[in-house]
């Protein structure tokens, strides 16, 4: 199977999201660590460890791993499945989902624990790949139900 230029876009995206999150979980190892950097009263760079799964919920070690691996296979196999089929948005979604999860594996798998920079006030500190896991759930959530509501409506 030849990758078009659209497949190749995505798969660039999530490379891309991917290197971004390693690179600023590098500055957060090296620099954050030491000194918070507020960009605003409410946000600022600054340097955690999670070893637990999202949120903090205390759920860690070797059935971690195991899920997160499952989890992840599933994913590309759904992925490379939505780019056959040529449906760009989905692939998207799972893609970022995808270098997130990636990103924060490897932490697991070097560190023992998540690296997380992003700090919001009152709320957590969490990091890019976070972010994609999270936004990419949410918008492949409501992409299949909105392609699913569609399919549905009879036609008048």
């Amino acid at each position: 199977m030849l990758i078009n230029q659209t497949q190749k876009a995505i798969l660039l995206i999530a490379f891309f999201v991917l290197i971004i999150d390693r690179l600023a979980k590098s500055l957060a190892l090296s620099i954050w660590q030491f000194e918070a950097v507020p960009l605003s009263s409410w946000f600022k760079l600054s340097f955690a460890t999670n070893p637990n799964i999202s949120f903090s919920l205390p759920f860690s070690g070797p059935l971690l791993y195991l899920g997160l691996l499952v989890a992840i296979l599933i994913l590309i196999y759904y992925c490379l499945s939505f780019l056959r089929q040529a449906q760009i948005w989905p692939s998207l979604f799972i893609g970022l989902i995808i270098s997130g999860a990636l990103s924060n594996a490897f932490d697991r798998l070097r560190y023992g624990a998540v690296i997380d920079y992003l700090e919001l006030h009152n709320f957590s500190v969490f990091n890019l790949a976070d972010a994609l896991i999270c936004t990419g759930s949410a918008a492949l959530i409501y992409y299949l139900l909105i392609n699913d509501t569609i399919k549905q409506k009879p036609s008048h």
